[in-house]
């Protein structure tokens, strides 16, 4: 086999390996791919990390692979790691990781806000959920029915849905996705 035909034949293992969920077997093909000195691309490594969803020291580890490689993480990498970190409840991770996409450059969106949110919420830092609602708009991230129900979730975990919908309808400029019907609760 060329170097070319044994990239795309373990990228083709990282991709199917991940959508089943196997990480042990996407870890195994990266370690491979360095090995046989062929970088695996972003879209590799990303597949890699969601396969990790109950390993997230291994989705970590993962990343920083990557990070080592010279490959820069993008907004699909930065939120594979929070989702698996969120699962996991690492909620600091997932903070330093929407931090490091700010100081990065690299464009969190409404999953990115979702996780954060949810990894607030279930470490019951609900006033650090309300703070990520409100940075929204800042980010030009549009409040969708998932972002929202995470903020609704977190407001009435510490008894403060009504500040929730306050936030919501206030002038704070957070604007509303077409489809966010979860709002028409507080009308």
């Amino acid at each position: 086999m060329t170097r070319r035909e044994d990239e795309l034949m373990l990228a083709g293992i990282i991709r199917t390996r991940g959508k089943a969920r196997e990480w042990q077997a996407c870890v195994e093909a990266v370690a491979t791919m360095l090995m046989l000195r062929l970088v695996p691309s972003i879209y590799s490594f990303t597949a890699a990390i969601t396969a990790s969803l109950g390993a997230w020291m291994v989705a970590a580890q993962i990343f920083s692979e990557m990070l080592s490689q010279d490959i820069l993480p993008d907004t699909v990498s930065c939120n594979a790691l929070m989702n698996v970190a969120e699962r996991s409840r690492q909620w600091q991770t997932v903070m330093q990781l929407l931090a490091y996409m700010a100081a990065e450059a690299v464009k969190p969106n409404e999953i990115s806000f979702t996780s954060a949110i949810s990894a607030s919420d279930s470490s019951g830092h609900w006033q650090l959920a309300m703070g990520l609602l409100s940075d929204m708009p800042r980010h030009r991230v549009y409040l969708s029915e998932m972002s929202g129900t995470a903020a609704m979730s977190a407001g009435e975990r510490a008894q403060r849905w009504e500040g929730v919908i306050e936030l919501m309808r206030s002038d704070s400029g957070l604007p509303l996705e077409n489809g966010a019907g979860f709002c028409r609760c507080a009308d």
